[in-house]
């Protein structure tokens, strides 16, 4: 298996426990962002409303660096803010 293959097999089983997780908005195939830039490395991209200080997680809530039992599948937490269900009729208008 390619290595984009085994991350969205670890993403797919992972998936619904991490949506569990307290502020946890999606789940995704992504590459890593470090330092605001992004690398060549696929992983599996864990949406967050706000990031948070792991001191107000409880050791339940905090999303794991890696998955796999072999811990090789990174993860990357990403900031997207409040997610909102489009207007009614799935258009705004003016």
């Amino acid at each position: 298996m390619k290595k984009t293959d085994d991350v969205i097999y670890q993403k797919n089983i992972h998936e619904a426990k991490l949506l569990r997780l307290k502020g946890v908005t999606g789940v995704g195939v992504g590459y890593k962002v470090k330092d605001g830039k992004t690398t060549d490395e696929v992983v599996v991209r864990v949406y967050v409303e706000k990031k948070l200080p792991r001191a107000q997680l409880t050791k339940g809530d905090i999303i794991p660096e890696t998955l796999g039992s072999a811990n090789k599948i990174k993860t990357d937490v990403i900031e997207i803010g409040k997610v909102t269900a489009p207007p009614k009729g799935g258009r705004e208008t003016s």
